[in-house]
């Protein structure tokens, strides 16, 4: 739907459907050019006449656009933009006449008319047929145009869209022929069918149909009048119009026949229907009966056989015809053929008349029987020539719509005509209101990409009832805090008086003062008052009343960005009591306040979407919807279908799995009640056979699809089906139940035998839908017509057949069909002999599938021990699942494993006992005798995976946090657990035992445990109370009638959760410093600990979106992971205070630093990482007088090594003394010499003395396969290295800290003592040869643990020689004045780079902190998946940083949301110097600018350095580059591009 093209419609009648739209093909960049090339082009003013095209100005934004003058009053003219489909207004001064080339590429917008349907007049302003329209906005239609009207209107018949109105009953279908006619009344402008398209509108728009075809009711006009009634001359009557051809012939109805023709109708419809389930097809003659395109059955005259199983019918009681399916073409009823046809043909008496006022009257009761008035006519006479009545229009009764249409549409299109915009401004505000967040829905929408079917994550914003509430998704969470920061801003400098908006008419965007918290934010003026007006805040959806000083003008960079919050109304629920009850309400309000939610939009409408609503994480997958239903909150009202959203996190993206439903109701459904659709009690499934692992029972089989695929029926049920199944056959063949669209379950009639059975629609299409029959498991194919509604009786029953698999991947001999036959053999040779055992349960596809063995109860014999061949045996996918006969109300005594929620837990049967032994024996022996997989093996699914007690356990692998370690599910205790690769095997061959046995863990859930709210007091509770321990049968006399309270438990500080540090009163340590509130406030960070920090931070940083679990509901003191924003990694920290609008102060627990952050930012911290200590120490100086301030203090300290003594502890924190450990107090005697108590240097190495090892160097060793340990120490020169080995009394790696100590000019003997640190994974620092590592000093391996570390370091050049001659490559180019080169003699310390950079891992890099993105700072970035490259802080704004890739001579720009992508580079990469060199063409500039070389110069100047590449650096211009000489095969460069003329010499 669309603005008006300009189309000069002379009635009041608003019946056609107007819309706007694109052709498919439209070139996008074609129209730019276009719009810049009207732009430039000189404007002429010049008088345009009404319909003429022009360039119009708007002056708003002074752009000029293509036009077609629409009206003209005195000096202003309605312009209509043919590129935008919109109407300006401007004075004559702003149009201006040009050049025809201007025209020559057609109209963006295509104006056009829906073909061959209409409104009733009493609708068109209905909510329901204005939602649907708006539905179609966005959407692709394939039509037919039937013509084209003047101004370039298409009259465009589409189908899809026309069927959907009248299945809908918005609106009724109309023949060609009479449409046509129609349009041609009500435009007054004559219509040809079989004009040719005009340039502007067939230009590059290939593809599109246009078939104007001639009425073929002339050819049968004698039929009709030979069989049509007889009328006398002179009298008059009452008539209906039924169709039309021109004023000179079209046909009537006598207007008493109506009712007669309605039960004809419906006899026709029984027979026909009832024919169709029978004899689909059947020979007919010419006269038969056929379904319209209005779905109804009428009488028809077959004319002639067309193409796609088509034939057109002449419908004789109407004087139409159609194309019908052939499928819905039957023979006609022979007690019909008698009687006579009830439409015939008419011809306005004085169409010829010279009376023109005579003519004009006569067309406008034609035109009144054409939009379905009842007319009142004379008989003239008898056209015996044309075979047609003369008539003369007498009256017209004041009735548009037929009896016949108005008691078929519901309600909701039965409203009063609406009154124009600008009345409603004044008498409605409340229409305004919709009007305005109609408004700003659409352009949310669009900013937010969001349609129908998307999915994706927000908030609740404000929620007056279920019907009318606001969300806010979290897509735009950081563009909405930029502005509201800008706003806060801008009006802290705004006084009362200024900016004051004079007069606050409705629609009027402003920003206006919010009362509870005094601040300013965007609105929509909804309603005036005396003394300031109703202010609908559009980012947040609440209205307000604010006084008019506190309204204020929008500033221009506010009003341009769209709303951040959408009006919904929730899916498929009503009030209980007609209206929403404060109960309702506050209850609707807490399930989704300050919850993360996932929304579903299943409708949009005018003013609002309708919504399906998650709470993220919830485990029991209810919608909200299904919430307030199921706690008497709400009501039921299934008017849209809606499919459950899958709890899938990669799409806040948009979900498009779910089926599109065509269902276009009002969002308003509580005004709605009593109106078109009424509450289904229909089931929406059957229910399921009631079958569990370890049951045991007669069958047959009723469907065999594969060895894997076969339904059974259990044979004690079969007689209860059975005499179901009669029933169902005797009330279907005499009972007609029409099939919901919505519905699943319904009754299907079998193409082979014809009879009814109990199905579930799997998927359905136009004509036809594939069904299950529930009973047998068999899938079939049926049309829709054979389809009907099951009643409520027939469902009671469960669904007999269920799914079956043979034992998982058993291997028999032969292929999967031989194994398929082999099946099907043995349950014919078993002669109903059949026994089922149902070993386990998995989901495939959604639905339940049961591993089961069948044997043949007479010979004992099971399907699988035929012809096994145990040598090719494979393992199953899954362990064994069993419920070990557990049944409501049992009691059993269990022993639990593990607590998930306050609701959920793990048990072990105490009955299992021994089985459980007997698995720990099995797995003992499995590990024994087999041998221990190397971390870089993939493990199966189901493994034994080694806990944290050193004992191994059976498990499944579910995902891969890091490259080293796995995901792992203990499936005998309940619990997960993070375990390294090598402590992960697969379950080796023959261990039968392992893979039989069923799973111990059993899941409970605690009855009437509250899942609304998650409580860790709860959680902490069962932990202590019941985990690990035995929980006994309850005996009868201890059970009490009333509840009994759970005892509150204390709750425990957060950090006493944690393992205690290991520090004493009296210990001295190396640390270092990583956070700095005063002298009396520090926190330290003990050296080797560095390693489990960084392998910490690695891990919890590469946990995949779906691993995070959102917190909930946030609580103080609780222990998290959070979001740090300085450079968006997560670290543990301990939640400290609320800060108001829905963000938090938190702790970080292993560095000491705090920060506010959003709780979208917080998730629960994983189990797994409660077993680490707080990394950090809170510490403070005993002599809190050392220092002047605090400024002096961190200037010292941070970033330098301490030797710390820990003096006492007070409570939580350290009293501390420190030593800063450097070259000015710390001798080299001090190092040599051991420490008191500690060890004794363990070896002397000796190197060449031109080998450096710097003061403090850490040197990672290995041990090699002769038993000694090796380290790698790396020469001055890049290329070279030399390889020492020597021995030492540990038998686990080591790290050395080495201090060098000159002996002569050709040794040097370095004394090195032993420091264990087999808690530092060398998988956890970048390999330069396999585990050899030289690391990097401490102080920069330290700071790259900092959240907050400001610390960084540049890259220098390699260093180089003026007026030297060099051989070169081109790294990149610009133009002559800019290029970069790489030295030949640089490409092996290249090479290497390259080798380092190829062995790097994500988990081994911290993130790169915000405030490290300065000018000329180093990193390393990732802008191809796993290609790491170096880089250098070229620029830093708002917009994101460019970086300069130093190894390729070129700049790359990264948003901020890709920073996660720059990470600290390690030091040894640091070192390495940058060997690209960016150069000036020396003694050249461009031919004729000085600034600009031309591109053929540029082209030119690239194609010339293409081998023998000489440079001599001549000048250095600054820190980053050189001018230099270019020589190929020894000519100059700068030369060739003069001779060539791209360029001239400079004084250079």
């Amino acid at each position: 739907p669309g603005p008006d093209p300009g189309l000069p419609l002379r009635t009041p009648f608003p019946t056609l459907i107007h819309f706007q739209g694109q052709y498919l093909t439209i070139d996008e960049l074609d129209y730019n050019i276009l719009q810049q090339e009207i732009q430039n082009t000189p404007k002429t003013n010049a008088k345009v006449d009404v319909g003429e095209f022009c360039l119009v100005k708007d002056v708003s934004t002074a752009h000029w656009y293509r036009g077609r003058v629409q009206r003209c009053n005195d000096c202003v003219l309605d312009v209509f933009l043919i590129d935008h489909g919109s109407v300006l207004s401007v004075d004559v001064a702003h149009v201006a006449s040009c050049s025809n080339d201007l025209f020559s590429r057609p109209p963006k917008i295509v104006c056009g008319i829906l073909a061959n349907v209409l409104v009733p007049a009493s609708s068109c302003h209905s909510s329901g047929v204005v939602d649907f329209l708006s539905s179609l906005i966005g959407k692709s239609f394939t039509g037919c145009i039937q013509t084209i009207l003047p101004h370039r209107v298409l009259l465009l018949d589409i189908p899809d869209i026309n069927n959907e109105l009248v299945r809908q009953r918005f609106g009724k279908h109309t023949d060609k022929d009479t449409f046509l006619l129609l349009v041609e009344l009500l435009t007054g402008v004559p219509l040809k069918q079989n004009i040719d398209l005009p340039d502007l509108l067939v230009n590059e728009q290939g593809g599109h149909v246009y078939r104007p075809k001639s009425s073929g009711l002339k050819v049968y006009e004698e039929i009709l009048n030979f069989c049509g009634p007889r009328l006398s001359c002179g009298t008059r009557a009452k008539v209906r119009v039924t169709a039309a051809v021109h004023s000179g012939l079209f046909y009537c109805q006598m207007a008493s026949k109506e009712s007669e023709l309605r039960l004809m109708s419906k006899k026709l419809a029984a027979v026909s229907e009832r024919r169709s389930k029978y004899h689909p097809r059947e020979n007919v003659g010419l006269l038969c009966s056929a379904k319209g395109k209005s779905g109804k059955w009428y009488r028809g005259f077959v004319q002639f056989l067309l193409m796609n199983s088509e034939v057109q019918v002449l419908f004789v009681d109407f004087g139409f015809c159609e194309s019908v399916k052939v499928e819905d073409v039957h023979s006609l009823p022979p007690d019909l053929y008698l009687t006579p046809f009830m439409a015939f043909p008419c011809s306005l008496s004085a169409r010829k008349s010279q009376d023109e006022d005579l003519v004009s009257q006569q067309l406008s009761y034609l035109k009144s029987g054409l939009l379905g008035g009842v007319l009142e006519v004379q008989i003239d006479s008898f056209d015996e020539e044309q075979c047609l009545y003369l008539i003369t229009g007498v009256g017209a009764l004041d009735k548009y719509v037929t009896e016949e249409v108005t008691r078929e549409l519901p309600p909701q299109i039965k409203e009063e005509p609406l009154s124009t915009v600008e009345d409603v401004a004044i008498q409605d505000a409340n229409l305004f209101y919709e009007t305005i967040i109609g408004q700003e829905l659409v352009k949310t929408l669009k900013e937010e990409e969001l349609q129908v079917h998307s999915v994706f994550e927000g908030f609740l914003e404000y929620a007056e009832n279920p019907s009318n509430f606001w969300i806010r998704t979290t897509k735009r969470n950081g563009e909405f805090q930029e502005m509201m920061n800008k706003m806060s801003e801008h009006f802290a400098g705004v006084k009362l008086e200024d900016d004051v908006l004079m007069n606050p008419q409705p629609g009027t965007p402003c920003c206006a003062l919010y009362e509870a918290d005094m601040h300013f934010y965007r609105g929509v003026v909804t309603n005036e008052l005396e003394h300031g007006a109703e202010v609908l805040f559009i980012d947040f959806g609440n209205i307000e009343k604010v006084p008019r000083a506190m309204i204020k003008k929008i500033p221009e960079t506010f009003a341009g960005i769209s709303a951040f919050a959408l009006c919904c109304t929730l899916a498929n629920v009503m009030p209980l009591d007609d209206v929403w009850t404060h109960l309702n309400c506050d209850f609707f309000r807490v399930a989704l306040f300050d919850k993360a939610l996932r929304i579903h939009i299943v409708q949009i409408a005018q003013h609002k979407c309708v919504i399906d609503l998650y709470r993220s994480g919830s485990d029991d997958g209810r919608s909200i919807s299904q919430l307030m239903v199921s706690s008497k909150q709400a009501e039921c009202w299934k008017i849209i279908p809606v499919k459950p959203v899958e709890q899938n996190p990669n799409d806040g993206k948009t979900s498009k799995g779910i089926r599109e439903s065509h269902v276009s109701g009002n969002e308003a459904w509580k005004e709605e009640k009593d109106k078109c659709v009424q509450k289904s009690s229909m089931p929406t499934s059957f229910k399921i056979l009631d079958v569990r692992p370890g049951y045991e029972f007669p069958v047959r089989c009723s469907c065999i699809n594969s060895a894997s695929d076969f339904w059974c029926q259990v044979q004690d049920k079969v007689p209860d089906m059975e005499d179901l199944m009669g029933k169902i056959q005797r009330y279907y063949t005499l009972h007609t139940v029409p099939l919901q669209n919505e519905e699943s379950c319904c009754v299907a009639k079998s193409p082979q035998d014809g009879r009814w059975y109990r199905a579930s629609i799997q998927e359905r299409q136009k004509d036809h839908a594939k069904v299950l029959l529930v009973d047998y498991g068999v899938s079939i194919q049926v049309q829709v017509n054979q389809l009907q509604r099951i009643m409520p009786e027939y469902v009671a029953l469960e669904g007999q057949a269920f799914r079956c698999s043979l034992l998982k991947r058993t291997e028999l001999v032969g292929t999967s069909e031989e194994l398929s036959d082999h099946l099907r053999r043995f349950i014919s040779d078993s002669d109903g002999n059949l026994r089922c055992k149902v070993v386990s349960q998995r989901n495939d596809k959604s639905e339940r599938l049961n591993i089961v063995e069948l044997f043949n109860t007479q010979t004992q014999q099971g399907v699988t021990n035929q012809h096994l061949a145990k040598e090719k045996r494979d393992f199953p996918e899954e362990f064994v699942y069993s419920s070990f006969g557990l049944m409501p109300n049992d009691e059993e005594e269990v022993y639990v494993t593990h607590v998930s929620w306050e609701w959920d837990i793990y048990c072990q049967l105490q009955r299992n006992t021994e089985a459980i032994a007997d698995l720990e024996v099995n797995i003992s022996e499995a590990i024994a005798k087999m041998k221990r997989a190397s971390g870089e093996d993939a493990p199966a699914r189901m493994c034994l995976a080694k806990y944290l007690d050193g004992n191994w356990y059976r498990a499944l692998v579910h995902t891969a946090p890091s490259p080293l370690h796995l995901s792992v599910v203990f499936v005998d205790y309940g619990n997960r657990s993070i375990a390294e690769k090598t402590h992960v095997v697969s379950i080796p061959r023959g261990c039968d035992r392992l893979l039989s046995t069923p799973v111990q863990a059993l899941k409970f859930n605690l009855a009437s445990v509250s899942r609304k709210e998650l409580y860790m007091e709860v959680k902490e509770w069962l932990d202590g109370a019941v985990l690990n321990k035995q929980v006994p049968r309850p005996k009868e006399e201890h059970v009490k009638k009333e509840h009994t309270k759970v005892p509150a438990a204390r709750k425990k500080p957060p950090l006493l959760l944690l393992p205690d540090r290991k520090e004493k009163e009296g210990c001295s340590l190396l640390c270092f410093v990583s956070h700095i509130d005063s002298v009396s406030r520090f926190f330290l960070q003990l050296s080797e600990d560095e390693a489990a920090i960084l392998k910490m931070v690695g891990e919890i940083n590469s946990m995949s979106e779906h691993s995070l679990r959102a917190a909930v509901s946030v609580r103080f003191d609780e222990l998290v992971l959070a979001r740090y924003d300085e450079d968006a990694a997560l670290y543990r920290a301990v939640v400290r205070a609320y800060e108001g609008q829905s963000r938090f102060k938190v702790a970080f627990l292993d560095y000491g630093n705090s920060a506010v952050v959003e709780k979208g930012e917080i998730y629960t911290l994983p189990q797994e990482y409660f077993s680490l200590p707080a990394f950090s120490i809170r510490c403070s100086l005993v002599d809190l007088s050392l220092y002047d301030d605090d400024a002096a203090f961190t200037d010292t300290v941070m970033g330098k090594p301490l030797m710390v003594h820990f003096v006492r502890k007070w409570e939580t924190h350290w009293e501390v003394e420190m030593e800063i450990l450097d070259d000015d107090n710390t001798p080299d005697e001090q190092i040599l010499k051991p420490p008191e108590g500690g060890d004794a240097p363990a070896c002397t190495l000796e190197t060449n003395d031109n080998v450096k090892i710097w003061d403090q160097t850490v040197l990672k060793v290995t041990e090699n396969e002769q038993g000694t340990f090796e380290t790698r120490v790396t020469d001055t020169k890049p290329t070279e290295a030399l390889c020492e080995t020597f021995k030492t009394e540990s038998k686990r790696p080591i790290e050395i800290r080495s201090k060098r100590k000159k002996l002569s000019k050709k040794k040097s003997v370095f004394s090195v003592r032993k420091k264990d640190c087999t808690n530092t994974p060398l998988a956890h620092t970048p390999l330069l040869q396999q585990n050899q590592q030289l690391l990097p000093p401490r102080e920069s391996q330290n700071e790259q643990l900092l959240p907050n570390s400001s610390h960084h370091r540049k890259f220098v050049f390699a260093p180089i020689s003026l007026n030297k001659e060099y051989s070169a490559f081109v790294a990149s180019m610009t133009t002559p004045s800019e290029f970069c080169l790489v030295l030949k003699d640089s490409l092996p310390v290249m090479n290497k780079v390259a080798i380092m950079l190829e062995y790097l891992s994500q988990s081994e890099l911290p993130l790169l902190p915000k405030c490290s993105l300065t000018t000329g700072a180093s990193c390393l970035v990732r802008s191809d998946p796993n290609i790491w490259r170096r880089a250098e802080v070229r620029h830093v704004d708002s917009s994101g940083v460019v970086l300069d890739l130093v190894d390729y001579g070129i700049c790359e720009h990264f948003a901020p949301q890709e920073y996660i992508n720059l990470r600290v580079i390690p030091e040894d990469l640091l070192n390495i110097p940058k060997m690209v060199y960016l150069c000036v063409l020396r003694g050249v500039s461009p031919v004729i600018d000085d600034d600009h070389w031309r591109e053929d110069a540029t082209i030119y100047f690239q194609e010339f350095l293409n081998c023998n590449l000489k440079v001599v650096f001549r000048e250095v211009l600054s820190s980053t580059r050189w001018a230099a000489d270019l020589l190929v095969n020894g000519i100059h460069a700068a030369g060739k591009l003069v001779t060539a003329g791209h360029g001239r010499y400079t004084d250079a």
